[in-house]
């Protein structure tokens, strides 16, 4: 059976919401483990690193890659199909 607990003060994370025991507790939990936190920061983390992209005008290429030529061989089907 679950242990209830009367009259005990609940600490809350202020981003996702999570109850914990102690305040030290939560200020850990904000810092180190909510998802919430470390969702945002991952987002900039990428967006950082997008920015200093060097590829981020490439063109297209439309080239095969090498020993991919057969992929571009119509098929028996296609041509039958065609004429």
């Amino acid at each position: 059976m679950a242990k209830v607990l009367l009259n005990q003060t609940l600490y809350q994370c202020e981003q996702c919401g999570k109850r914990l025991l102690t305040p030290h507790g939560a200020k850990l939990h904000e810092i180190k483990y909510c998802s919430v936190v470390r969702q945002r920061e991952a987002m900039i983390e990428h967006k950082k690193r997008q920015e200093f992209c060097e590829h981020k005008h490439m063109e297209m290429s439309y080239i095969t890659p090498l020993g991919e030529d057969h992929l571009q061989i119509p098929t028996l089907n296609a041509v039958q199909t065609a004429a």
